[in-house]
């Protein structure tokens, strides 16, 4: 399989050995400066970094050579729905601003676009004609949201989270990875559907439930240790909400 960054540092150097320029490298920075920010503590629900997460996805839209426009939304396209915890327009514009300032009035536009798309089976079951259709602003948010779903398989996260529908259509309970795959396919890259497909594959087995993660969606933890009696009572609260 091919080789995909899980840091920024190692973003950077793939970024620094691939086409990208010096301009390039800086707007994908200033889109993980602010993913820092928006996810320090932050954790997916198989108890890895979500920063590491959201460099994993840009990693992969930048192996298939994606406008660092792209590679940057790929770095937020969390933002607003986990980050700041908002969505369509609940959005504060001073935030919406604030990201349009720093990164470019498309890179904010994708990533509001995708924090406010409601995927589903469907959306990789669609005809040819319907990829055809698609404008730029339309693939470009389909090409995030893979990188997103071939992320998942990178290194057998999805083992490590059980509680989390991925890998079958909540109404059928069927599989559609196939489908994902076939996607890629109709996009224009038959080179990464198969790096999908060999992710999917290679990443099977039975692990110990200790290390599997509880949690049915991303969650925070705060910094210190679990003697601290306010930070346990945080970490219960937690807990309660979110997995009773």
């Amino acid at each position: 399989m091919g080789y995909y960054s899980q840091t920024h540092l190692q973003l950077y150097r793939q970024l620094q050995d691939g086409v990208y320029g010096e301009e390039d490298l800086v707007l994908v920075d200033r889109a993980y400066q602010i993913a820092l920010r928006l996810f320090a503590g932050h954790y997916r629900p198989n108890n890895k970094p979500f920063l590491m997460h959201l460099v994993g996805v840009a990693s992969i839209l930048a192996s298939v050579r994606q406008p660092a426009v792209v590679v940057a939304a790929g770095l937020l396209h969390s933002a607003y729905p986990l980050g700041l915890g908002k969505k369509g327009n609940e959005v504060y514009r001073k935030y919406r601003k604030q990201i349009a300032a720093s990164l470019g009035q498309g890179v904010e536009q994708l990533v509001y676009e995708y924090g406010n798309r409601r995927w589903s089976v469907r959306d990789f079951r669609d005809g040819e004609d319907d990829v055809q259709s698609l404008t730029l602003d339309g693939r470009q948010l389909y090409l995030i949201k893979l990188a997103d779903i071939h992320e998942e398989f990178l290194d057998a996260g999805h083992l490590y989270q059980p509680r989390k529908k991925l890998l079958w259509d909540e109404d059928t309970n069927e599989s559609w990875l196939q489908d994902v795959a076939k996607r890629i396919e109709g996009l224009g890259y038959e080179s990464w559907a198969q790096e999908f497909r060999l992710a999917v594959d290679s990443n099977k087995g039975n692990l110990p439930d200790a290390i599997r993660g509880k949690a049915k969606s991303s969650y925070i933890v705060a910094p210190g240790l679990l003697s601290d009696n306010h930070l346990k009572n945080r970490l219960i609260r937690w807990l309660v909400r979110h997995l009773a």
